[in-house]
């Protein structure tokens, strides 16, 4: 039978007990509460991985669909009027998408930084 010391009274009891038998300190609760904590720490760190890699892919696509539709607009003129409206409007569309996803990445950034300093 393995010993550990209470951590209220310093007196030795058995590794398997849930109180102490000298001066009644609960030892498996505060175990428990203690596991309970390292795990919410566990799952807040991983969820700033989250934030970073969503962050990261959103600027990614967004600079993607920005440059698509720079040169869709530019590099590949057609000068029939309708291709030419059509181009424009999928232009505004796409460089709006891509400039949101951008913006949006930034602020997951900033946001992930403000809470690590918290």
């Amino acid at each position: 039978m393995a010993l550990i010391e209470c951590p209220s009274c310093r007196k030795e009891i058995s590794h398997n007990a849930f109180k102490c038998m000298h001066c009644g300190y609960e030892i498996k609760a505060n175990t428990i509460e203690s596991a309970e904590k390292v795990e919410q720490k566990v799952t807040t760190s991983n969820r700033r991985l989250d934030y970073n890699k969503i962050a990261k892919m959103a600027i990614v696509v967004g600079l993607i669909l920005w440059v698509f539709g720079f040169i869709k607009n530019f590099i590949l003129e057609n000068h029939d009027l309708y291709i030419l409206i059509i181009n424009a409007i999928s232009f505004v569309g796409l460089a709006i998408m891509g400039g949101g996803l951008i913006i949006s990445g930034l602020l997951i950034i900033l946001y992930d930084e403000l809470r690590k300093h918290n």
